[in-house]
């Protein structure tokens, strides 16, 4: 990945406020979860609480409440998390999301198209649906179909990109 202070999605994300990481919820698988609460607890006693109480344990994943902003914005909307290689999934995939199918046992790699610019910019600098798609058989199409079951997401323009099997389902 680029670095967040770089390249159109960084510019557009600084142009809005980075208004993604301002609303909703965040998918995060518990490997993910388990290294940013460990640097939330580096950080100090006020991070790590704040973390704990925007989480919401779902067993195979947990959800993040950006609330108003993500707690990890630096003064200038870019990810703190970023550059540490710590960045969620769903973030670095942004404007590309992975909702539940309409057809039972599918999921859908979809474009968000209602955020500023930044699905303008995507196709240049961000991962290509393939990417995505293997880092979400990385994580578990299972782990990620609950989660969309939990956390419908997503109620802007949805471009659909591409369908992926994902049965059986568990």
């Amino acid at each position: 990945m680029e670095s967040g202070t770089e390249g159109p999605p960084a510019t557009t994300c600084q142009q809005c406020g980075a208004l993604c990481c301002k609303k909703g919820e965040i998918f995060l698988p518990a490997n993910e979860y388990r290294r940013i609460r460990e640097h939330a607890e580096k950080l100090g006693a006020h991070e790590a609480a704040e973390l704990a109480d925007r989480i919401t344990d779902h067993g195979l994943f947990y959800i993040y409440d950006q609330r108003t902003g993500c707690q990890f914005l630096d003064a200038k909307n870019l990810c703190r998390l970023h550059d540490l290689g710590l960045k969620p999934s769903e973030c670095f995939w942004w404007p590309y999301h992975i909702f539940k199918g309409e057809e039972p046992g599918r999921l859908e790699i979809k474009l968000f198209m209602d955020c500023c610019d930044g699905h303008a910019a995507s196709h240049v600098s961000l991962p290509e649906h393939h990417v995505i798609e293997a880092e979400a058989h990385s994580i578990g199409l299972d782990v990620i179909h609950k989660f969309r079951e939990t956390y419908r997401g997503g109620n802007g323009a949805l471009r659909h990109i591409k369908s992926i099997e994902c049965l059986p389902l568990n």
